[in-house]
């Protein structure tokens, strides 16, 4: 997928929407009109390494961040709180639309430098301070457009963004509405926090409910960029709720947060059409070991702009002397392979010799890359800690094989794409597994429990180690939970009992 916009943008303002302001001045030098989904990936992935739930980075001398827990009773009715979409609110209707109406209406307030400069600093602003700032106000109290306008997205019995995924060149594809929904939460995120600063519990958790769904929407999508772009709203808005379980006086939110789908972040659409994304872009290789009707010159081109493409050049524009030379030096180490192997395979000299020598080696690349790609996806459909055991094997073969041409395209990016996925959900088993404390400290006497087992409301075990978190009672009022860390993300909480 490609991010674009109507003018010349330099990639650090691009980037900016999806990583750390410090990670983005470091490729502040690269400007371009056209970006890679390599690129892009790269930049939310970035997103996942350097802003967990817990705010904290992967070094071990690092200290635990510090939460304190308030007793709180289980709500009545159970559901009373939703974060998720509620059936009688439910309207006939595609959210993309209301989603494009916000900044259609609001151009004025999200082009505003002022509140562009704040943005960020308001997201993790203290609660005490935020109280004061007139952008917060203006966020949190405000009835105006742009919130209604997410609110009736939420309520929509559907989101088709119309991505044409089947038209033209898929790693072409623009996709401007993630910028778009990048802003959104943002300002969500602000408005969330000053509510919750101001004792609005009801009205923070409607908007956190209005931010978790926008992030559904963008699963909805059959691009992989917007699961990821999802996936860090939702972090975004997990951030906040961990700030509402910390309040004195903040509702139970566990079976809230146990309505919530799982897995929290969904994959399966951006990968069955990453799956597709080669026969999409050439409809030709669909019937590639058939067809005669296609010139050496046309599966040559195929060769030379999928090379362009990793060169980030771009599929529109005329590749280069560079992209043609390495095309030659594919062909001529892929084909007598590729011959080989056909030949192995049964085919005759003259069914070989039918078929151009640019199409010969592409059938097997072909056939390879496809069976590589299914042999990634099909572990991501189990738990990550069985996945990952399997992918390290998977790796382990194919550093041992010459690389193809359309592997660098995709497969080094899932076990990381999957990992970001483990992330969030271990995310929501933390603020299940808070919540239940809580509910706990009500029970006993505003005394942590001995092991997390002894909790009265169930808690499900790490989903990236597939076991419980790690937990120990220092004292009656205090505690401390860990897990394993994984690249770019370290689990770490001291947990007090607020008086």
């Amino acid at each position: 997928m490609v991010l674009n916009s109507a003018r010349r943008t330099n990639y650090s303002t691009v980037v900016s929407h999806f990583v750390p302001r410090e990670n983005s001045k470091k490729i502040a030098s690269l400007h371009v009109t056209k970006f890679s989904r390599g690129l892009i990936l790269l930049a939310i992935l970035l997103l996942f390494s350097q802003q967990p739930i817990n705010g904290q980075d992967n070094q071990s001398e690092a200290a635990p961040r510090q939460l304190t827990l308030y007793a709180a009773a289980e709500a009545v009715p159970a559901l009373r709180y939703r974060l998720t979409g509620n059936f009688s609110d439910r309207i006939v209707g595609n959210a993309a639309v209301y989603y494009g109406k916000v900044t259609a209406e609001q151009m004025l307030l999200f082009n505003n430098s002022e509140l562009a400069a704040a943005i960020d600093e308001l997201q993790t602003m203290p609660l005490d301070q935020i109280r004061e700032s007139k952008w917060a106000k203006q966020l949190g109290e405000s009835t105006s457009s742009w919130f209604q306008q997410l609110q009736f997205a939420s309520r929509c019995s559907h989101c088709e963004w119309q991505v044409p995924y089947r038209e033209g060149v898929f790693w072409e594809i623009l996709l401007p509405e993630l910028q778009q929904t990048r802003s959104f939460a943002r300002f969500l995120a602000v408005r969330a926090r000053y509510q919750i600063a101001v004792g609005n519990f009801d009205g923070a958790i409607e908007t956190i409910r209005v931010g978790l769904i926008l992030a559904q929407h963008l699963y909805e999508s059959p691009t992989i960029i917007s699961s990821l772009v999802g996936a860090a709203i939702q972090g975004t808005m997990h951030e906040q709720l961990l700030t509402l379980i910390q309040q004195p006086d903040g509702p139970s939110l566990y079976w809230a947060l146990q309505s919530l789908p799982t897995p929290i972040v969904g994959l399966r659409n951006g990968m069955m059409s990453e799956r597709s994304a080669l026969e999409n872009s050439f409809p030709a290789i669909r019937e590639i070991e058939t067809t005669h009707a296609y010139t050496d010159a046309y599966w040559q081109s195929i060769v030379e702009k999928t090379i362009a493409f990793q060169m980030n050049q771009g599929f529109d524009e005329s590749p280069s002397a560079m992209p043609t030379f390495t095309a030659a030096a594919w062909l001529f180490s892929s084909f007598p392979g590729a011959k080989a192997q056909l030949m192995a395979e049964g085919w005759s000299e003259a069914k070989v010799g039918s078929f151009s020598t640019w199409q010969i080696a592409l059938i097997v690349d072909v056939r390879n890359y496809t069976k590589q790609f299914d042999d990634m996806i099909k572990w991501s459909f189990l738990p990550y800690h069985q996945a990952v055991i399997q992918w390290e094997k998977q790796q382990t073969q194919l550093r041992a094989t010459k690389p193809g041409l359309f592997e660098n395209m995709m497969l080094p990016a899932i076990e990381a794409i999957v990992r970001a996925q483990a992330r969030a959900q271990r995310n929501v088993e933390l603020l299940k597994t808070l919540e239940s404390i809580r509910l706990n400290l009500g029970r006993d006497d505003h005394m942590l429990p001995t092991r997390l087992g002894d909790l009265t409301m169930p808690v499900e075990n790490d989903p990236i180690t597939g076991k419980s978190f790690e937990y120990e009672r220092t004292s009656p009022q205090s505690g401390r939970l860990q897990a394993p860390s994984v690249p770019g993300y370290r689990f770490d909480y001291e947990i007090t009992v607020g008086k």
